[in-house]
C-alpha cells in the first residue's frame, strides 16, 4: 500500500511539473503509459527477471520524464552460485532525451536514471553451500538509459537497456532490459 501510494503522488507531481510545458494550441503533451511483460537484467551477481508498467510525460520540446516501476520473481537462473531465488522491485525516474523529436513513429531516446530496488535472496554458503540464510539488499543506483520505440497510432511497441552502477555493500554493476507495450494517453 506504502508503495502504490508513492508512486500516486510521484506521477501527480509529475502531471503538475508538466503543465508549464509552452505547446502550441494544436500540440498535445505527450503522455504514454506502458505494461512491461518482460523485464530482465542483473544487478552484480544477482540475475532478476519481472514485469512492470510505466508512466512517461514530456516535459519540453524533446524531453520527457519516465518512471518505470517493476517487480522481480524468482527466476531459476543464476548468475551466481551462492544466490538464488532472487525477488523484489525497483523504481528509477528517468529523464528521457529523444535527439529526433517526441512526436516521431520510431523514435530513439537516451538518458540518465536513478535507480531504487530492494532484493530478496537466499544466499549458500559454507562448505558445498549446505548452509543458506534470506538475505536483503537495498540498491542505489545511476544508469543511462537508451530506448527505441516504433508508434502505430496510439499503440506503441519498444525495448528499453539500462546500463550503469549501483551501491548495495559494494559497487557493482547493472544491467537491465525492458520490453514495453504502451499506449499514448
Amino acid at each position: 500500500m506504502k508503495k502504490s501510494l508513492t508512486a500516486f503522488f510521484l506521477l501527480c507531481f509529475l502531471n503538475v511539473f508538466s503543465q508549464g510545458t509552452e505547446n502550441t494550441p494544436n500540440q498535445k503533451t505527450y503522455q504514454k503509459i506502458a505494461i512491461r511483460p518482460l523485464v530482465y537484467g542483473i544487478y552484480g551477481e544477482i540475475f532478476l527477471s519481472g514485469i512492470g508498467i510505466a508512466y512517461e510525460q514530456q516535459i519540453g520540446e524533446k524531453i520527457s520524464i519516465e518512471v518505470p516501476i517493476e517487480k522481480y520473481f524468482p527466476s531459476g537462473i543464476y548468475a551466481s552460485h551462492k544466490a538464488t531465488k532472487e525477488r523484489g522491485y525497483s523504481i528509477s525516474p528517468t529523464l528521457k532525451i529523444y535527439p529526433k523529436g517526441i512526436n516521431e513513429k520510431a523514435k530513439w531516446s537516451i538518458g540518465p536514471s536513478i535507480r531504487y530496488g530492494v532484493v530478496k535472496y537466499t544466499y549458500h554458503h559454507g562448505y558445498g553451500g549446505r548452509q543458506t540464510r534470506l538475505e536483503k539488499q537495498d540498491i542505489l543506483g545511476v544508469e543511462l538509459n537508451n530506448a527505441l520505440t516504433i508508434r502505430l497510432n496510439k499503440f506503441q511497441l519498444g525495448f528499453s537497456s539500462s546500463l550503469g552502477m549501483n551501491y548495495t555493500q559494494e559497487i557493482t554493476g547493472t544491467f537491465l532490459n525492458a520490453l514495453n507495450v504502451g499506449f499514448k494517453l
